[in-house]
């Protein structure tokens, strides 16, 4: 998505009306009410969607008196503006399922929540190595998937490091994009990035993470990571930040003098923010809850960011120097890496 603009040529058999398509909220109430679901939700929603329009449609080849008649002419524009939506979605969808099969990116999905969410070394190096094998995946999530196992096992990558080099260049990476690996240490490895990324700095966040993932906590493989972020928040809201981190123009930020919880929360994020973070500040604002509440872990930063701020009226504001998707990020990274000394 790019300025709310989806392109899909080059795609097989896409028709010329749809080679480009618009997602706007304000303007598709479909597109609103489903922005923050997951592919499988949405694929179900947009099954319904085809069917209340063909029983709509049906109602008006049924026209057979004159009052009908005026009734449909009246509705019409709102008629034609209801089929645009549903060819368009229908259409994005049958796109989203073949990309999906096409690079198995349930698969890749699968292993890239794992490595965010779980600590266990040699089954992610088997899983990888896998992934890295399949000629179906493609070039990018391999190398996606080589970044993030280098960063949850920075200390011990270079047990599997010439190999995965080796793999990713087999696949038909340049050494541009190999060169990422080391890039990615120097611009965010643990000793360049504070907050407990990955929930295994201390003994407690990893105590909490497997508790969390044993006992219920994860209804979904694919959506069991939550932003940073949302711990950010939580721990503000309830008054745990510290102070090394994020300090405080006046006074103590842990203290009352400021005013706790806050009402009003303005996050700006210098490099550029995620969609995973805009949904995350959407739920604890409460503005996608009745979309994904049911899918909210409980004991999760999110749902404890959320309670509170519910509780006390708060509302986050969410800006960035940009828009990030995986792409991107690893575009703006070779750029300022490129200077920094080896």
């Amino acid at each position: 998505v790019e300025h709310n603009c989806v392109s899909l040529r080059g795609v097989p058999g896409i028709r010329e009306e749809f080679a480009e398509v618009v997602l706007d909220p304000v303007d598709d109430e479909f597109y609103a009410e489903n922005m923050f679901l997951n592919f499988g939700e949405v694929g179900d929603n947009v099954t319904r969607l085809v069917d209340n329009f063909k029983k709509t449609s049906q109602f008006h080849q049924n026209v057979d008196n004159a009052e009908e008649l005026l009734k449909f002419a009246e509705n019409f524009p709102e008629f034609r503006k209801n089929s645009h939506i549903v060819s368009k979605h229908v259409t994005l969808m049958g796109e989203l399922s073949r990309r999906v099969n096409q690079d198995m990116l349930f698969d890749v999905s699968r292993c890239e929540q794992d490595l965010a969410c779980r600590d266990s070394e040699a089954d992610h190096r088997k899983q990888v190595f896998e992934l890295l094998g399949n000629e179906k995946v493609s070039q990018k999530d391999k190398l996606r998937l080589v970044l993030l196992y280098a960063l949850r096992y920075e200390k011990s990558f270079n047990q599997g490091t010439r190999q995965m080099r080796e793999m990713l260049y087999k696949a038909g990476l340049g050494s541009d994009k190999v060169a990422l690996i080391d890039a990615v240490f120097r611009l965010a490895g643990e000793d360049k990035r504070s907050g407990d990324v990955f929930n295994n700095k201390t003994f407690y966040a990893k105590a909490k993470s497997t508790v969390r993932r044993r006992i219920g906590g994860v209804e979904n493989v694919y959506t069991q990571h939550e932003p940073l972020l949302a711990q950010t928040l939580s721990k503000l809201f309830n008054q745990e930040l510290e102070e090394v981190e994020f300090p405080t123009i006046n006074g103590d930020s842990n203290t009352d003098e400021l005013g706790f919880p806050p009402r009003e929360v303005i996050v700006f994020v210098v490099g550029g923010i995620t969609y995973e973070e805009v949904k995350c500040v959407e739920l604890i604002n409460g503005n996608a809850a009745s979309q994904v509440g049911s899918t909210i872990h409980d004991g999760s930063s999110t749902a404890a960011a959320m309670q509170v701020a519910k509780q006390h009226g708060a509302k986050v504001v969410l800006g960035g120097s940009s828009l990030l998707n995986s792409e991107s990020f690893l575009n703006e990274m070779a750029r300022r890496t490129s200077s920094l000394p080896h």
